[in-house]
C-alpha cells in the first residue's frame, strides 16, 4: 500500500498511523475486496487518529463548577468544612443534614457539529474531521453530541442521545460518504432537529464550513432558529466570509477563523472550553 504525494495542507507529521489515517479512503478502495485487510486498516487509522486527537487535548479536563448540598443528598465529593461550620458551629451538635459537601459537576450542553463532506473533502481534511469529532467525544457525555454530515443532503452520523464508543465516533467520520454539492441549509435543519432532542437547556450547533452553499435554498432563515450557532470558517480561495458572518449573526454565535485544516481541532477545543465556562 503507498501514500500519496503531500498536499500543501501537510504539516510535519511522519508518524505513519496518522499518514494511514490521511490516506484512509484510498487505500480502503483496495483493500475493500478483502475484509481482514480492510478490518486492519480501519483499526490502524482509527489508532492515528487517536494518537493525534491526544496530542491536541493533551492532560485535558472537563469545565465544571462547584455546587454545595447536604451530605444526605450528595452522591460523592469533599466536606465543604468552613460553610458546615456556619450552619452548625458547635460540632457536638452537628447532624448528617448539617454537613455541606462541596461536589464538581460539569456544565450542561448539547451539541450537534455539522461537517461538510462534499466533494471539496480531501483525504487529510476528513482525518482532521475525525480528530475534531474525537476532541468533541472527549469533552461532552456520549448522549450529549449529535455529528451530521453534509453534502448535498444531511445524513446523521451520531444522533443526539444514543451512546458511542469513541471509536465508534471516528469510523463514522472516517467512512462517511463524500460525494454531492453543499446544502448547508439541509445541515442546519438536520442539526436542529438533533439538538431538539437533548436534555441541556445550552444548545448549540457548530458548522464547519467556508461560507459556500451549492445546493438547497439559503440558509440564513434556518440559522435564525438556533439559539446559537458557531461557525468554524476554514479560509481557502473558495471561501465567502460575509456568508458565514451572517449565518453566525442569524443564528446569534460567532465565526471562529479556521486558517488551516490542521487547526481545526486546536479552534475546536478552544471553542468548547470557552461554550463550557
Amino acid at each position: 500500500m503507498g501514500f500519496a504525494e503531500e498536499s500543501p495542507e501537510a504539516d510535519d507529521d511522519t508518524d505513519p498511523l496518522w499518514r494511514v489515517a490521511v490516506e484512509y479512503r484510498e487505500l480502503k478502495k483496495r483493500a475493500d475486496r478483502l475484509p481482514m485487510e480492510a478490518d486492519a486498516l480501519r483499526e490502524l487509522a482509527v489508532e492515528g487518529i487517536l494518537r493525534r486527537t491526544l496530542r491536541v487535548i493533551g492532560h485535558f479536563r472537563r469545565k465544571t463548577h462547584s455546587v454545595r448540598t447536604p451530605w444526605p443528598e450528595a452522591g460523592s465529593g469533599e466536606i465543604a468544612l468552613l460553610e458546615t461550620l456556619d450552619r452548625a458551629p458547635i460540632v457536638d451538635e452537628i447532624r448528617p443534614e448539617d454537613i455541606l459537601v462541596e461536589a464538581r459537576i460539569e456544565k450542561p450542553l448539547d451539541v450537534a457539529m455539522l461537517i461538510d463532506t462534499s466533494l471539496s473533502m480531501t483525504g487529510r481534511k476528513i482525518a482532521l474531521c475525525a480528530v475534531g469529532a474525537a476532541v468533541l467525544a472527549l469533552r461532552l457525555r456520549a448522549d450529549a453530541y449529535s455529528l451530521v454530515a453534509f453534502g448535498s443532503t444531511a445524513r446523521v452520523l451520531k444522533a443526539m442521545g444514543a451512546e458511542a464508543t469513541l471509536r465508534e465516533t471516528i469510523i463514522a467520520i472516517l467512512d462517511a460518504p463524500v460525494l454531492g454539492y453543499t446544502n448547508i441549509e439541509a445541515a442546519l435543519a438536520t442539526g436542529l432537529a438533533q439538538l431538539r432532542r437533548g436534555r441541556a437547556k445550552l444548545k448549540v450547533g457548530i458548522l464547519l464550513t467556508d461560507g459556500k452553499h451549492t445546493e438547497g435554498g439559503d440558509p440564513v432563515p434556518t440559522a435564525r432558529r438556533y439559539r446559537r450557532l458557531e461557525v468554524l470558517m476554514t479560509e481557502d480561495y473558495n471561501m465567502d466570509r460575509e456568508a458565514c458572518q451572517r449565518l453566525a449573526a442569524a443564528g446569534h454565535g460567532h465565526v471562529t477563523e479556521v486558517r488551516r485544516y490542521r487547526h481545526l481541532p486546536d479552534r475546536l477545543l478552544e471553542l468548547l472550553r470557552s461554550l463550557q465556562r
